[in-house]
């Protein structure tokens, strides 16, 4: 999976343990590829990509995907794709 930030206001810091997938109970941190991305820091209105393998999403015990997504959480999730 590749994520794309763009900075803000106060720019960025790329903490990959805050991008993962989850569908229910099951959570799958994923592995940041290399380039190792953590604590890289992202300008104010820069772009920048990264990627995070989630190889573990086959053992995801839910049939029906309806509630899992891929989030961005620093906290309470913020973000999610589906």
């Amino acid at each position: 999976m590749a994520w794309v930030i763009v900075g803000g206001a106060d720019g960025f810091v790329i903490n990959p343990r805050q991008f993962f997938f989850q569908d229910g109970s099951f959570t799958d941190a994923g592995v940041a590829e290399p380039p190792d991305p953590t604590y890289h820091r992202v300008a104010t209105g820069q772009e920048y990509r990264f990627s995070i393998d989630y190889s573990a999403l086959s053992k995801d015990p839910n049939a029906n995907k309806s509630a899992a997504g891929y989030l961005y959480a620093p906290g309470t999730p913020v973000a999610i794709w589906e």
